[in-house]
């Protein structure tokens, strides 16, 4: 289901992500970390996430989205990284997905990686607070 235009009130909005599948959204997070922390070994947890959303944005990786969460006992985090695809037309929409597939895949060849081929589609509905 496509929908047309942008649905929004003053508490939350959608959008559509195409992006890396979950568990590989951590590993390009955790090998993101790993090169700044080489480069900074003192950088802080909030320094490291924000020069991910840099680095990521500038190769057109416009989502990342950082979430903790407390399982057995134990605080886990994950991330979500992706393009947001375009909303209105299907012609729009279909433009923009191929756009993100080709963005995921260029990543892919940046790092000598293979995450693209088990990319995703997902809503993503946030809430102001």
């Amino acid at each position: 289901k496509i929908r047309n235009g942008f649905v929004s009130n003053s508490s939350s909005s959608s959008f559509i992500v195409c992006g890396f599948s979950a568990d590989d959204s951590c590993r390009v997070y955790d090998m993101l970390k790993e090169r700044f922390e080489e480069e900074d070994p003192c950088i802080s947890e909030e320094d490291v996430y924000w020069k991910a959303h840099v680095y990521l944005n500038e190769r057109g990786l416009d989502y990342l989205y950082q979430w903790d969460y407390f399982r057995q006992g134990e605080w886990k985090a994950t991330e979500e990284i992706g393009c947001i695809l375009e909303e209105g037309s299907k012609e729009r929409f279909s433009e923009s997905l191929k756009k993100a597939e080709d963005t995921l895949k260029k990543f892919d060849e940046e790092h000598h990686t293979d995450f693209a081929k088990g990319r995703k589609i997902y809503s993503v509905f946030e809430k102001d607070f």
